[in-house]
């Protein structure tokens, strides 16, 4: 089809970006910010990603008490999408 726009996966630069990211996912058990801070330290991350939930002003505030023991205690960024984010679409 003339002047149609490609579907990203048929996009030849889209599948080069997306070869380079390297995501690994885990389902451990223990107390969260240990967890996350041992498994960075094992595996030394480009980034950490999180999810805040912010259920109100006061933990609004704080960030929360996970968020910020891992901020404080890991060399890599951490990247916080807040629970209540817009869906990009």
């Amino acid at each position: 089809m003339v002047g149609a726009t490609p579907h990203p996966i048929e996009d030849k630069h889209y599948i080069e970006w997306i070869e380079i990211i390297n995501v690994k996912s885990f389902l451990l058990k223990g107390k969260i910010s240990e967890v996350v801070l041992s498994q960075a330290k094992e595996y030394d991350p480009d980034m950490i990603i999180m999810g805040s939930h912010g259920h109100g002003p006061m933990s609004q505030a704080l960030l929360g008490s996970i968020t910020m023991t891992v901020l404080k205690n890991t060399k890599c960024p951490v990247l916080i999408i807040p629970s209540r984010a817009k869906k990009i679409e």
